[in-house]
């Protein structure tokens, strides 16, 4: 059941304009993100870093299946490569995907090779807490349908740093485990339908 009303009034509007934004997605997240990323525009300000957890070559397929769909380049993230804007960034599996700061100040993929965090590889909560790290409250998270609770530890760090939160509604989740894990863990998060997130995206970058 879903949490009510008032568990959910504690969630904060979207503050200052996002500069980087992180998706945790798994069971059900496909079909999430091939909505989401269909409707975010070519020009999208910042970029979007995305962990789906499917196996490394259902990731590369799927990657290439929305690039030539959606208006948004999206690509694979490749160690050390620039985390440039106007693209939708997936993390390609089999190590977590992680973010630094270069010498000029751009923002650099890190992959982190390392055991599964509670089965998942990579995490998003390996990903957001270095999202939360390099970019404070410039960071956005949104946290869509999937099983378990990856996802809900990096949320925490992102508002901890001043960052906003966004997680899909229950009505539109096929499972809604991970956006669910995020409230029930305390974070303060805005609950949207799916129907609806590309446009709070495109908001927050803007």
């Amino acid at each position: 059941m879903e949490l009510s009303e008032t568990s959910r009034a504690r969630a904060r509007g979207l503050g200052a304009s996002a500069k980087l934004i992180v998706i945790a997605a798994s069971t059900g997240g496909p079909s999430a993100l091939r909505s989401l990323i269909l409707n975010l525009p070519a020009e999208l300000a910042v970029p979007v870093v995305v962990v789906q957890h499917l196996p490394p070559s259902f990731v590369v397929s799927f990657a290439r299946q929305l690039d030539r769909a959606a208006p948004i380049d999206v690509r694979l993230a490749v160690s050390g490569a620039p985390a440039s804007a106007g693209t939708v960034w997936f993390a390609p599996g089999g190590a977590h995907l992680g973010l630094r700061r270069g010498p000029d100040g751009a923002l650099l993929f890190q992959p982190r090779p390392g055991p599964p965090l509670a089965g998942c590889l990579p995490a998003a909560d390996v990903l957001f807490e270095a999202a939360a790290q390099t970019c404070g409250r410039a960071c956005l998270g949104v946290v869509l349908s999937g099983m378990g609770r990856d996802g809900s530890k990096g949320a925490r760090e992102i508002v901890a740093a001043g960052g906003k939160v966004l997680v899909q509604d229950q009505a539109s989740s096929t499972v809604w485990g991970m956006p669910g894990s995020v409230l029930r863990a305390g974070v303060e998060a805005q609950v949207v339908a799916l129907e609806h997130m590309a446009n709070e995206l495109q908001r927050a970058a803007s």
